[in-house]
């Protein structure tokens, strides 16, 4: 028997719901826009925050031209930062030095490689960090979908 998916179109909030139906699979949508100052190197920018006892399943992502250097050098970490509780700091968790930020990568889609499974106990926030800054960095959106399943009992 499968699960249910609810899907939660939740772009520029900073809450989820709570768990709905059980142990179900929950489709989580968000979209932020960057600013050019957000693409510094080493720049962490929270964009969600994610309840405890959160599981992750898949991981979906893709952003707009954030850098319009004839030869782009930005890339894009995407991961975890505890809100009271630094152990669940991870700041590439889920994508490391992912290239969906440069001009015709189109976006990136991914099973959770190093993040599949990951459990979270804590309050967290999903961030999005440039590991390597743009060269000429433009304003734009990334947007994520994220598969988890909220509640979880450890």
């Amino acid at each position: 028997m499968a699960f249910p998916t609810l899907d939660y179109n939740l772009i520029n909030k900073s809450d989820v719901p709570s768990a709905l139906g059980g142990q179900a699979v929950q489709l989580v949508h968000v979209s932020k826009t960057f600013v050019t100052g957000s693409l510094a190197a080493g720049k962490v920018t929270a964009v969600l925050r994610m309840p405890a006892n959160t599981r992750y399943v898949d991981l979906y992502a893709e952003a707009d031209d954030l850098d319009s250097d004839g030869t782009p050098a930005l890339t894009l970490d995407v991961g975890i930062a505890g809100v009271s509780d630094t152990t669940y700091d991870d700041v590439d968790a889920f994508l490391d030095g992912s290239t969906i930020g440069q001009a015709g990568t189109g976006g990136d889609q991914v099973l959770l490689q190093a993040g599949a499974g990951l459990f979270v106990p804590v309050e967290h926030y999903i961030t999005v960090t440039a590991a390597v800054a743009a060269d000429t960095a433009v304003e734009g959106d990334v947007t994520l979908g994220i598969q988890c399943v909220l509640g979880v009992e450890s």
